[in-house]
């Protein structure tokens, strides 16, 4: 029964609608984790995860992403970067477990 909740789940991620509302909403939680995970650990971290990856994007980018750049995020910049990132190609999916192949 939680395969196909987990596919109509992967489906709503990959045909994801972007509304205003919800991007005022998205934006807002964001911010609120950034706030939660501004620690010196994370802070440490980043410098740590920085330094070793210099050589590659990762040096660069952090999960939780730039406060000023989440704060200027428009529709359409969503948009592009869902649909640039989000599709099938770009997609893998794990099945583990006992499976009812029926």
């Amino acid at each position: 029964p939680m395969l196909p909740m987990a596919l109509d789940a992967l489906v709503d991620v990959m045909e994801a609608r972007v509304e205003p509302s919800r991007l005022e909403k998205e934006r807002a939680a964001v911010l609120s984790e950034m706030t939660m995970v501004n620690t010196i650990e994370y802070r440490v971290e980043c410098q740590i995860l920085s330094t070793l990856h210099r050589e590659n994007r990762l040096a660069k980018r952090f999960p939780i992403g730039k406060e000023s750049l989440i704060r200027s995020w428009t529709q359409d910049d969503v948009k592009t970067w869902h649909r640039t990132h989000y599709r099938p190609d770009n997609v893998l999916l794990y099945i583990v477990g006992d499976l009812d192949p029926a």
